[in-house]
Formats: structure tokens, sequence, C-alpha cells
């Protein structure tokens, strides 16, 4: 139990500085044309192109 405290914490050290660097979030939804609100994966493709994996299909 010990270790799993320490393994969230040293996550969060990792993980914070680099959520403190985005400029800025967007919350994307069905009103704005994905299958479903359920997102199972985010994948950015190198020349930038972002796919959504919902739990109804695929988004670009």
């Amino acid at each position: 139990m010990k270790y799993q405290l320490l393994a969230r914490i040293a996550f969060l050290l990792l993980i914070l500085p680099s959520l403190y660097s985005q400029q800025e979030w967007h919350r994307l939804t069905t009103s704005d044309g994905l299958n479903s609100n359920v997102v199972i994966n985010i994948v950015q493709t190198k020349n930038g192109d972002i796919w959504i994996g919902t739990d109804k299909g695929i988004n670009h």
C-alpha cells in the first residue's frame, strides 16, 4: 500500500508540469460531431491529425 501511494505521487509529479503547460483544453461531445461521449482512446498522428475512438466508432 505504501508503494502504491508513492507510485501515485510520482505519477502526479511527472504529469502535472505537462498539464500545466497546456494552453487550452477543449471538451468535445456528440454536439461537436463525436459518435459518442464515451471516449476510449485518443491518438495524434505524426502529421497532426487527431483520431478519437469512442464506444460507437472512430472519429477523425
